[in-house]
C-alpha cells in the first residue's frame, strides 16, 4: 500500500512538470526525494520520516506567520498559494486615514499606513473621557424628620417597624403651644408605637394608629395632663406576641394591663425603669421566663398580678417590697426567701407552683400580711408561729409535718 501511494505521488509530479507552470525549488527538492525514495524500497520507511518533518515544518511557518500577524498591530494577510504576492492591511482597530489615489507605477504596491499611536501593540486604545453621572441627590429632610432623627440621636438599636411608622407615614408633631424639650414625647410616640407593633394589637389597622392625633386619644390608653401617658389597659384584646423592651421608656406609667391575651415572652427587665408604676396585670397569658429583679426598684408599686402563666425560677424577695402578690399557677420552683415576708407585704397568693423547702421564720413578723396561700406545693418541714392578723391561709396538699397549727385558723 505505501508502495502505491509514493507511485501515485510520482504519477502526479510526472504531469505536473508536464505543464508549462515552474514548481518552486522548494516543491522540486520534495518532489526528487521522494522519486528517490521510491527507486530505493528499503528508504520507504525514511520517506515517511521526512514527509512527517516536511509537514511539521509547514505547519510551524504557519503558526508563526498566525503569531505574527496577531501580535501585530497590522494584520497580515497570508495566502496559500505560493504564486500570489504577499500583502498586509491594516488592522481594523487602527484607524486609518483618507487617502488619495495611488501615485505609483506598481500597481500591487499598498500605501503605507501611519505609524501606530501606542508604543505599546497590545494597548487597548484609550477611550474618550466621559462626563461624570450626576449625583444621586439626598431627600431633603421634612422639620419634623429632622426633628425625630436628632431626637434619637443618642439611642440604640430601635424597632424597624415602629420606627419607620414614626419617621415616614406618621404626621402628628408637637403642639406650638408646648415649649422646652419635646424629645419624651418623640420617645414616648415611638414606644407606645413599638408596644403596638410588638403585641399585634387586634385593631392596629383601625383606630389604634391615628397618624394625626396625639397617642393620649388612641384607644387604650389614657393621660394624666393630656401629655404623658400614665395608663395601658389592653385587657382582652386579642393580643399576641411579647411585651417591647421600650416599655421602660413610657416613664410616666402608673397602670399596665394585659390581663387575658396570648402574650408571650418574658417580663422586660426596663419594667424597673418605671418608678411611678403602681399596678402590673399580666395574669392569664403565656409569659415566660425569671421574674426579674428589677421589679424592686418599682418603690411605688401596689399590686402584682401574674397568675396563670408560664413564669419560673425562684420567688425573687424584691416582691416583698409590694402590698399584694399573686403569682399562683405557675412553674415557680425552689425555696421561699425570707425576705419576702416584710412588714409591707399583705396579701401572698402562690398556691399551684413547685415550691419547696420549709416556711420561713420570718412568715410571723409580716405584721400586714393577711392573705397567705401555699396549698398544692411541696413545702416540707413544721409551720413556724404566724401572725394573729393572718385571716386567710391555706397549706393544703404539701408535705408539711403537723396539720394543724397552735391557733387552728389556717387551713392545713
Amino acid at each position: 500500500l505505501e508502495v502505491a501511494i509514493i507511485q501515485d505521488g510520482l504519477a502526479e509530479h510526472e504531469n505536473t512538470t508536464d505543464a508549462p507552470k515552474t514548481a518552486p525549488p522548494h516543491e522540486e527538492e520534495e518532489h526528487i526525494a521522494i522519486a528517490t525514495l521510491a527507486k530505493n524500497p528499503n528508504g520507504i520507511s525514511k520517506c515517511f520520516i521526512i514527509c512527517a518533518l516536511a509537514v511539521v515544518a509547514v505547519a510551524s511557518g504557519v503558526t508563526g506567520a498566525l503569531i505574527a500577524r496577531r501580535q501585530s498591530p497590522d494584520t497580515i494577510e497570508l495566502s496559500t498559494d505560493p504564486n500570489v504576492p504577499q500583502t498586509s492591511t491594516v488592522s481594523p482597530t487602527t484607524a486609518q486615514p483618507t487617502t488619495s489615489p495611488s501615485t505609483h507605477s506598481n500597481p500591487t504596491e499598498e500605501p503605507t499606513s501611519p505609524p501606530s499611536t501606542h508604543s505599546n501593540p497590545t494597548e487597548e486604545p484609550i477611550s474618550p473621557l466621559t462626563t461624570a453621572s450626576p449625583t444621586t441627590l439626598t431627600p431633603t429632610l421634612s422639620p419634623r424628620q429632622s426633628a425625630i432623627l436628632d431626637a434619637f440621636a443618642d439611642y440604640g438599636p430601635v424597632h424597624d417597624e415602629a420606627f419607620e411608622w414614626l419617621l415616614d407615614t406618621d404626621e402628628w408633631t408637637p403642639s406650638a403651644m408646648i415649649s422646652g424639650d419635646t424629645k419624651p414625647l418623640w420617645h414616648q410616640r415611638y414606644a407606645v408605637a413599638t408596644f403596638f407593633y410588638s403585641t399585634n394589637v387586634a385593631y392596629l389597622a383601625n383606630s389604634a394608629f391615628r397618624t394625626t392625633n396625639s397617642v393620649c386619644e388612641w384607644a387604650g390608653i389614657e393621660c394624666s395632663d393630656g401629655l404623658e401617658v400614665d395608663e395601658l389597659d389592653f385587657s382582652d384584646s386579642m393580643m399576641s406576641g411579647s411585651l417591647p423592651t421600650e416599655i421602660g421608656m413610657l416613664t410616666g406609667l402608673l397602670y399596665l394591663d394585659i390581663t387575658n391575651n396570648n402574650i408571650g415572652g418574658s417580663l422586660p427587665s426596663e419594667i424597673g425603669l418605671l418608678s411611678d408604676l403602681n399596678d402590673i396585670l399580666l395574669s392569664d397569658n403565656s409569659m415566660t421566663g425569671s421574674l426579674p429583679s428589677e421589679l424592686g426598684l418599682v418603690s411605688r408599686l401596689w399590686f402584682l398580678y401574674a397568675d396563670n402563666n408560664k413564669f419560673s425560677g425562684s420567688v425573687p424577695p424584691q416582691l416583698g417590697k409590694f402590698l399584694g402578690v399573686d403569682l399562683s399557677f405557675n412553674q415557680l420552683s425552689g425555696s421561699l426567701p425570707g425576705d419576702l415576708f416584710t412588714d409591707r407585704i399583705s396579701m401572698l397568693i402562690l398556691n399551684d407552683n413547685g415550691i419547696s423547702g420549709s416556711l420561713p421564720e420570718e412568715v410571723g413578723i409580716a405584721t400586714q400580711l393577711t392573705t397567705l396561700w401555699l396549698w398544692n406545693n411541696q413545702l416540707t418541714g413544721s409551720i413556724p408561729p404566724l401572725n394573729a392578723i393572718l385571716s386567710s391561709c391555706k397549706f393544703g396538699n404539701n408535705a408539711f409535718s403537723e396539720t394543724t397549727n397552735g391557733d387552728g385558723f389556717c387551713d392545713l
